[in-house]
């Protein structure tokens, strides 16, 4: 198997005005259709848009901060202000490492315990991240999302029950082997959040082969939703309404088809399981 290529992309957070680096898989850039080509890198509380030609040139820089859990700010950047530097890259930046994951989660934990937890899981680019920030944020761009570590989003989902419900909702990169995910979230997960492309059949097969006797197996206790993403997606379909009911039938599961871009159905699903784990755990 060949070595994966990257170009890494060091520069100034406009947001933060610390140095931060971007690992981007050429493959991205050189199977582009248009250009320039939008990545999106998410941190906290704010959002950088590159947009970036095919020799890997910054030819443009958007932010967008979150303010009160809803309000977006967005902002042209002057790019010269940011000192991009690139440099090439080799080797297999898809694994990351156990050590690492464990650090990041476990750094965490002590501040969340008294949270709802949710896992949201699922194979890489089925749109996990941006779940997330459509869901919390009302946010959507559509571009490439770079995820290489894992996040927790802290947030009190308010006008479900008359209070607010203190939820976390944990972000995991889909190139990270699922076991690991059982050990380090023993007893501090109470939902999960599985999602597949309707545009990828082999997301799908995964779904089937690898996410649900996992969840079936280590998390039995906890609420589970199932989202069919990219809905609106209609003529890249390759998982079709049909083939998610029958296996709905035989699983004796709920799949919610979703469109994160079009924002269906992302905001009920998410509060009913939401609603049900807070029933469960109050």
């Amino acid at each position: 198997m060949s070595e994966k290529k990257y170009k890494k992309l060091r520069f100034i957070n406009p947001i933060t005005n610390k140095n931060d680096v971007l690992r981007i898989d050429t493959d991205l850039v050189k199977n582009a259709k248009s250009f320039p080509v939008s990545i999106t890198y998410f941190h906290e509380q704010h959002a950088i848009i590159l947009y970036i030609d095919k020799n890997f040139t910054i030819r443009g820089v958007d932010t967008s901060v979150f303010i009160d859990k809803k309000v977006e700010v967005r902002k042209k950047i002057d790019i010269e202000s940011l000192q991009f530097t690139q440099s090439d890259d080799t080797g297999n930046g898809e694994e990351i490492s156990d050590e690492k994951i464990i650090q990041s989660i476990e750094s965490n934990l002590k501040d969340i315990e008294e949270k709802i937890g949710f896992l949201v899981i699922g194979s890489q680019g089925v749109g996990k991240t941006s779940l997330i920030y459509r869901y919390l944020y009302d946010f959507f761009n559509p571009s490439y999302v770079i995820s290489n570590d894992v996040k927790n989003f802290k947030h009190d989902v308010e006008d479900i029950v008359g209070k607010p419900i203190k939820i976390v909702l944990w972000d995991i990169p889909g190139q990270i082997d699922p076991k690991k995910l059982v050990k380090t979230f023993e007893n501090k997960i109470s939902g999960v959040i599985c999602i597949f492309d309707v545009t990828r059949k082999s997301t799908f097969d995964d779904l089937k082969e690898i996410w649900i006797p996992l969840i079936n197996k280590e998390f039995t206790s906890c609420e589970k939703l199932y989202l069919a993403n990219k809905i609106d997606l209609a003529h890249e379909r390759e998982v079709f309404k049909d083939s998610i009911e029958e296996f709905s039938l035989e699983k004796d599961i709920s799949i919610y088809e979703t469109s994160v871009k079009s924002s269906i159905n992302i905001n009920d699903s998410l509060n009913d399981v939401i609603l049900s784990t807070w029933i469960k755990h109050a």
